[in-house]
C-alpha cells in the first residue's frame, strides 16, 4: 500500500495533466475533472503493475535468495512470474472492458468461462511442458503466452479507450487461438545442450590385459583386464554404456552393461565402492574402512566381464569379432564441508552445491532405535533458461541426481564410516501449477534422509557411551562432482584381451 498509493497519486496527475479538455486549460488543474479514456486505462494498468503485479512477485522472490543465482537467472526467473500475472490481468482486463450493462456482464461471464476452458484445454498441456520435448514445449509456452499477452491488451486498450467491443472481442479470441496454435507448433529449443565431454580427454587411454601398476590408484581398475589411465588425483569412472557396434544396429542394444541402476527399481543411486576408495588417500594408511553403499546394481562391485556377455546372448568368439564402444562418465570428489560431528549432531547447516542448489542438513535426531537427519537437495533456478551450459549425465533416459557420502572418521580408533547421503524421493514443488509463471520456473526438492546407530560393538566391548563416540567423529562431506563423459571404441584385438578364455580368466 505504501508503494502503491505514491504511485497511483503520481499516475492520476501525470495522465490528467495529459487528457485535458481543451488548450485553454493548460494552466490550471483539477482532480475534479474528468478523465479521458486514455487516462482511465493507463491508471487501470498502473495500479495493476504496482499494487498487484510488483508486491506479489517480490513476494515470491523471497523464496529464490540464498541459490548464488546470477542476474539472468534473476530476469528469467522475475520474467516469468511478471509474465504469468500479466496474462491474467490483460485476460480480465479484455473481458471487463466489453461489459457497458448488467446484461453483457452476464453474456461476458458467460464467454469469460468459455474462453478460460479454451486456455485450459488448448494451451494448458503446453505451459506445462507436456509432449515429447519438455524444453521445447516450455520454450513454445513462452512465445505462445507473449503473443497472446501482447493481444489481451490491445483488446483492453481497444474496448476501454476506442469503444469497439466487437473488434476487442475478435481480438481477444484470435489471440487466445493464435497463442495456442504457435505454442502447439513451435519447435525452437533453446534451452537443448549438449552432452559435458571430459575436459582432458586426450590424456585418457585405455589399458586391455594385465595387471597395471596404475591400476593401484583408486578408480582406475575398470576390469580385471581393462584399466583407464590418465584420470585426475581424486576423479572416478563410471560406465555409462559398453556393448559392441553392430552395422546397421541402433546403439547400445537391448542388454548393454552399465553401472547405473534402474531409477524404477532401485532408486536414484549410482555410487560404488571406487568412489568410496577414491577418498582412501585423504585418510591415514591404516584407517580401517566400512562401505555402505546403496547402489544394488553395484553392492558387490561391477558385474565381471562373463556375465555381461549373457545378456547380449553373445559368445566369447562371437563378442572378439567386432568392436565395442565404451561411454563413460568421469566424476570428480569434492569434499564440500568439514567439521567436528558434534557440529554436525546439534546444528543446522545449508552447504551451496552450485548456483541454483543447497543442500540443506538438519541436527540429528533420536527415532526409535536409530538416530536420523533429515535434509533436502533443493534448487531453484529458470526452467526456460539454462543454469548450466551443459545437461547432466543421463543413463537409461533418466537424469541422474547429485549424490553425495557423509564421511565418519574416528580419530582414536582410527576407523571410517562411508555413509550414502543420496537424495532420493523426487518432491516437486505443488504450488508451481497455481503460481502465474511457475510451470517456467524449477522449484523442487528431493530428501536426503541419513540414518545411523551408535556402533554395537563399541557399546558391547569398549563401554564407549553416545557422547564419547560423537565427540571423537570428524564429519566430512563429499560431493561426486560430474567432469564429463568420454568415449571409447575398442577394436576386435582389444576384446580379445579383455575377454580372456575361462581357463586364463
Amino acid at each position: 500500500v505504501g508503494v502503491a498509493g505514491p504511485g497511483l497519486l503520481a499516475a492520476a496527475i501525470v495522465w490528467r495533466s495529459v487528457s485535458r479538455e481543451s488548450p485553454s486549460d493548460s494552466d490550471t488543474f483539477s482532480l475534479t475533472r474528468p478523465i479521458g479514456q486514455a487516462a482511465l486505462w493507463a491508471g487501470k494498468v498502473l495500479f495493476f503493475v504496482v499494487c498487484v503485479a510488483i508486491p506479489y512477485t517480490v513476494f515470491l522472490s523471497l523464496e529464490w535468495r540464498g541459490f548464488s543465482l546470477g542476474l539472468i537467472q534473476w530476469i528469467a526467473m522475475l520474467g516469468s512470474v511478471l509474465l504469468g500475472i500479466g496474462l491474467l490481468g490483460a485476460l480480465a482486463a479484455s473481458i471487463t472492458a466489453l461489459a457497458s450493462s448488467s446484461r453483457q456482464v452476464i453474456a461476458i461471464a458467460i464467454i469469460a468461462l468459455v474462453a478460460i476452458g479454451v486456455w485450459l484445454a488448448v494451451l494448458g498441456p503446453w505451459m506445462s511442458g507436456n509432449g515429447n520435448n519438455h524444453s521445447a514445449a516450455l520454450c513454445g509456452s513462452v512465445v505462445g503466452c507473449l503473443i497472446a499477452f501482447a493481444g489481451l491488451a490491445a483488446a483492453s486498450w481497444i474496448a476501454t479507450v476506442l469503444r469497439r467491443r466487437l473488434i476487442a472481442l475478435a481480438a481477444m479470441l484470435m489471440t487466445i487461438l493464435a497463442g495456442a496454435s504457435v505454442a502447439e507448433l513451435w519447435s525452437l529449443d533453446w534451452m537443448a545442450r549438449p552432452e559435458r565431454p571430459y575436459h582432458a580427454s586426450e590424456r585418457l587411454t585405455l589399458r586391455p590385459g594385465a595387471y597395471d601398476r596404475e591400476a593401484e590408484r583408486p578408480g582406475r581398475r575398470l576390469w580385471s583386464t581393462l584399466w583407464i589411465v590418465g584420470l585426475g588425483r581424486d576423479e572416478v569412472a563410471t560406465v555409462l554404456e559398453f556393448a559392441p557396434i553392430s552395422e546397421g544396429e541402433s546403439w547400445p542394444p537391448e542388454g548393454s552393461h552399465t553401472d547405473f541402476p534402474n531409477p524404477d527399481r532401485n532408486g536414484h543411486s549410482w555410487i560404488h565402492s571406487e568412489h568410496t576408495r577414491a577418498l582412501f588417500k585423504h585418510y591415514p594408511k591404516d584407517t580401517l574402512w566400512d562401505d555402505r553403499i546403496q547402489n544394488s546394481e553395484m553392492y558387490r562391485g561391477r558385474k565381471a566381464i562373463s556375465e555381461i556377455l549373457t545378456p547380449l546372448r553373445l559368445s566369447r568368439e562371437e563378442a572378439i569379432a567386432v568392436p565395442w564402444r565404451l561411454r563413460l562418465v568421469v566424476h570428480e570428489m569434492i569434499q564440500l564441508e568439514k567439521r567436528p560431528f558434534r557440529r554436525l549432531w546439534t546444528e543446522e547447516m545449508t552447504i551451496p552445491i552450485r548456483p541454483g542448489k543447497r543442500l540443506e542438513l538438519e541436527k540429528f535426531g533420536a527415532r526409535h532405535d536409530a538416530y536420523e537427519m533429515d535434509g533436502h537437495l533443493r534448487e531453484v533456478s529458470s526452467a526456460i533458461w539454462p543454469l548450466r551450459p551443459y545437461q547432466s549425465v543421463r543413463a537409461r533416459g533418466h537424469e541422474n541426481v547429485d549424490d553425495f557420502f557423509l564421511v565418519l572418521h574416528d580419530t582414536k580408533l582410527s576407523e571410517t564410516v562411508a555413509e550414502h547421503l543420496t537424495p532420493d524421493g523426487y518432491v516437486s514443488n505443488l504450488s508451481a501449477s497455481v503460481i502465474p509463471g511457475g510451470e517456467w520456473r524449477r522449484s523442487d526438492s528431493r530428501r536426503a534422509n541419513l540414518r545411523i546407530w551408535h556402533p554395537p560393538h563399541q557399546q558391547a566391548f569398549l563401554k564407549r557411551p553416545l557422547d564419547e563416540w560423537i565427540d571423537e567423529q570428524e564429519a566430512s562431506i563429499w560431493h561426486a562432482v560430474e567432469s564429463g563423459i568420454v568415449e571409447f571404441v575398442l577394436t576386435p584385438e582389444q576384446m580379445a584381451e579383455v575377454i580372456t578364455p575361462p581357463e586364463e580368466g
